[in-house]
């Protein structure tokens, strides 16, 4: 599965990256190309894709952050079983959403936190308003306003034209790894700081300390967790579970003493409500806390079970 964001969707197969290949002939994308086909075509005549080397990334460190990109991957292995937690925390790029701090989350084959899907471009009416803003992802809003967060400027633009969130910091070691997300002067002023600070504690545990530093005035601060369904959650005021199957996660809110907890039901995009149903409820796990004059560290831990 490709854990995508913004509009890339899921690419079933690579042909159009056919070009690239043929130009680059890089050993990594050569095996990545031909691990997702699905057969010969047009492409692969056009840039004679058959001959270029291929190098497997098998043996490659699975903990990786990608600066220019703001992308980190904490991953505890190759295998299809193996915990993968991807944050985002960069640069503006085409067909990007309101994202900037949104995270996937994925352990012992099942999928807990992802982005939400069926949305179109032009014909669905809640895909400015909703899909494409903080509110559809994983990240944070200000004060409850789903479209507390405004683009950053793009990775490629104009010389001197830098506004935009950054990976400040990446640690990674033998038993842990770290990653801070600088998103705070995406939110119009309505906080002097927001950072989220990720510890990976090797192989499937995570703690996500949220940083946010008031400006003149408090505000309630709402961490957004997107899983597929409303009825795979289970929100409690110390700990909130999402459950697949047999494989649950546990979200331990840890700091500070008081928060709200809430699963919440989002709406369905016209891509579902025109698909084969029958409808079933979607949601999100949310989690606010407030600054009260100070700055606020809101800590929770999230780790898998069978």
């Amino acid at each position: 599965r490709y854990f995508h964001y913004g509009d890339s969707g899921n690419y079933p197969t690579l042909e159009r990256w056919a070009w690239l290949l043929g130009k680059r002939r890089e050993p990594l994308l050569g095996w990545f190309y031909n691990y997702m086909k699905r057969g010969d075509d047009f492409y692969d005549v056009l840039y004679e894709t058959s001959d270029v080397p291929r190098e497997e990334p098998y043996n490659r460190e699975p903990v990786r952050v990608f600066r220019r990109t703001g992308t980190s991957v904490f991953k505890s292995g190759w295998g299809k079983d193996d915990f993968v937690f991807v944050l985002r925390s960069g640069p503006f790029i085409n067909h990007q959403h309101l994202d900037q701090g949104s995270f996937w989350l994925a352990d012992r084959g099942a999928t807990f936190i992802e982005e939400r899907h069926g949305s179109s471009y032009y014909d669905d009416v809640l895909y400015q308003s909703w899909y494409t803003q903080p509110a559809g992802h994983s990240t944070i809003l200000i004060d409850g306003n789903r479209q507390s967060q405004r683009a950053g400027d793009p990775l490629v633009f104009a010389e001197g034209f830098e506004d935009y969130a950054r990976t400040t910091h990446f640690l990674n070691g033998d038993f842990a790894a770290f990653v801070t997300g600088d998103i705070g002067h995406l939110y119009w002023g309505k906080v002097n700081g927001l950072e989220r600070n990720v510890l990976y504690l090797k192989p499937r545990t995570l703690l996500m300390l949220d940083t946010a530093y008031p400006a003149e005035r408090d505000a309630d601060i709402t961490m957004l967790y997107q899983t597929a369904f409303l009825k795979d959650i289970a929100a409690g005021g110390k700990r909130s579970t999402i459950t697949k199957g047999d494989i649950t996660l546990h979200i331990l809110h840890l700091a500070p003493e008081y928060m709200k907890v809430a699963s919440v039901e989002t709406p369905h995009y016209l891509g579902v409500l025109r698909g084969e149903g029958p409808l079933e409820r979607e949601g999100m796990l949310t989690v606010t806390a407030r600054t009260n004059g100070a700055p606020l560290v809101a800590a929770n831990l999230l780790t898998t079970t069978m």
